[in-house]
């Protein structure tokens, strides 16, 4: 069964997140540091898996793992730069 068959019946990573972290909030200091911690987490879960035996089944597994990936990394600079701008104006 691959990725594409699974989502829905397995695990939705997007009602996953939106359990958690909800896109319109509610926002907090600690439900922000939270999802941080749960992307490293993430990171390091597929770092394990991809690896694995049985992590990927075939090439259509990999290809939208690396999809998911290079959408997942195209957004990271701009968390990068608004926290990097907003860093400057809170509090010590």
């Amino acid at each position: 069964m691959t990725v594409a068959e699974q989502i829905g019946t397995d695990i939705d990573g997007y009602s996953v997140v939106a359990g958690h972290w909800p896109l319109v909030g509610p926002h907090s200091p600690v439900r922000t540091a939270y999802a941080a911690q749960a992307l490293t987490a993430l990171v390091t879960y597929l770092e394990h898996a991809v690896g694995a035996p049985d992590g990927l089944g075939d090439r259509q597994d990999a290809d939208q793992v690396l999809d998911a990936v290079s959408d997942a990394l195209s957004g990271l600079p701009g968390v990068v730069s608004s926290v990097e701008r907003r860093r400057g104006a809170l509090a010590e």
